[in-house]
């Protein structure tokens, strides 16, 4: 959602998008699948209902989208910006063990106590069910 909202519908090919994203994310997986030999076509054919948005970027516009991207991936700034969005991000199996933790925090009644014990209990539960079954990967 980020790099859609960056609006480099006109110069971004979905694969530099996909590209793009791949590369800052961390904490989950980022796929592609299905018919992708249409990857080389402007995100704004999919990602916009503007028609000016469609329209051929000019020579300076596609230019200084060129320099950009050469600028950040010779400055490493990219790599640096998406570890420190990803410093605060958490892992996707573990949004209900932060959000049970962060209630708990907040309030902490003896329903967001149990709650969070349940949580933890259930993690530790499948944990256990993984190490059985996957002894080599813990």
């Amino acid at each position: 959602m980020e790099d859609a909202d960056k609006g480099l519908w006109t110069t971004e090919t979905l694969n530099d998008q996909y590209q793009t994203v791949k590369a800052e994310t961390t904490k989950s997986h980022v796929l592609q699948w299905g018919d992708v030999s249409f990857t080389n076509e402007l995100a704004a054919e999919f990602e916009t209902g503007a028609p000016e948005a469609l329209q051929t970027p000019t020579m300076w516009q596609q230019m200084k989208h060129i320099g950009k991207q050469g600028l950040r991936q010779v400055s490493g700034w990219d790599k640096f910006e998406a570890k420190r969005k990803n410093d605060f991000a958490v892992d996707s199996r573990d949004i209900q063990l932060h959000y049970r933790y962060a209630r708990v925090m907040e309030n902490p009644s003896k329903e967001n106590h149990q709650a969070l014990l349940e949580e933890i209990a259930m993690r530790m539960k499948i944990d256990k069910i993984f190490e059985e079954a996957y002894p080599q990967h813990m």
